[in-house]
């Protein structure tokens, strides 16, 4: 009788988690569901190595919460972990609807978006696949020449800073701390309030939210209203400190600039940053 309720008891559990997410296919991945909405079946698949390139949309329930023009692009890696992992999966055309609990959405895309089922509904529309070496030859050439013009741009501030040693490396940003912390991280979700100045390397000011004012609204984890690498800054910096760093141009406004030419394109940013809690 024990064994037999054991059974039952194993079945009923099996037969739940299937109906969980009705029509949805775990992945491999923890914590990620997938259902595809509309399946090419001439479109190209990616192999080892290959790139993706997708449009993403975030829908809280039919209204979207979040999208972004520009496409996303992930390279397909069997021996990794996550998404990219799993787009052998997908093809070229295919539009999908993947389910992620709050903590794969954070570690896939520095999302943080909380749901009473504790699940995120990301569309995505898969607009081409890429051969890796195709890619890898492209990127080296641009690097190339774009590159050294952002290289020659950091050098020469560098060259001309007074305190050029007191910045260190963190990645690809450089940092100076101004006013040190107290050695404790803001967790996700803190409501702040980033007070900043953006300057071009040459010491053009581009933007100015110093005053309390002024400041930028911010939530941890939030995306849209930050230049990536301030979004890193920030989930880096302690609380109580002041830091200035330079963001290269790939974590700036990237290979087009800003919107309306301020900021050229392929250019490095230097920012003063402080960030206090919203009280």
């Amino acid at each position: 009788m024990r064994i037999l309720a054991l059974g039952i008891s194993v079945m009923l559990m099996i037969a739940c988690s299937f109906e969980e997410h009705p029509g949805y296919t775990a992945l491999e991945s923890k914590g990620i569901y997938y259902k595809i909405l509309f399946f090419d079946e001439e479109g190209e698949q990616p192999e080892q190595g290959d790139m993706m390139r997708f449009r993403m949309t975030i829908y809280d329930g039919d209204s979207i919460w979040w999208s972004n023009d520009q496409a996303q692009i992930i390279q397909y890696d069997t021996s990794g972990e996550g998404l990219k992992s799993e787009l052998g999966k997908f093809h070229e055309g295919d539009s999908v609807s993947l389910l992620f609990d709050p903590e794969s959405l954070w570690d896939e895309f520095g999302f943080l978006e909380s749901k009473a089922d504790g699940q995120v509904d990301v569309r995505i529309k898969v607009l081409d696949v890429i051969d890796g070496n195709d890619w890898s030859r492209a990127e080296q050439k641009a690097s190339r020449i774009n590159g050294d013009l952002e290289a020659f741009l950091l050098q020469s501030f560098l060259d001309t800073c007074v305190y050029s040693n007191e910045f260190i490396e963190k990645g690809e940003i450089l940092w100076r701390t101004l006013i040190s912390g107290n050695g404790i991280n803001y967790p996700p979700w803190t409501e702040m309030k980033v007070k900043y100045r953006a300057f071009l390397l040459d010491g053009t000011i581009i933007d100015d939210r110093m005053r309390t004012e002024d400041a930028l609204a911010y939530t941890i984890g939030m995306q849209g209203q930050l230049v990536p690498g301030l979004v890193q800054v920030i989930r880096s910096m302690e609380q109580g400190e002041e830091v200035e760093v330079i963001l290269p141009s790939s974590l700036a406004f990237g290979s087009n600039g800003s919107v309306g030419g301020v900021v050229p394109p392929w250019n490095p940013v230097r920012f003063v940053l402080r960030a206090e809690l919203d009280t």
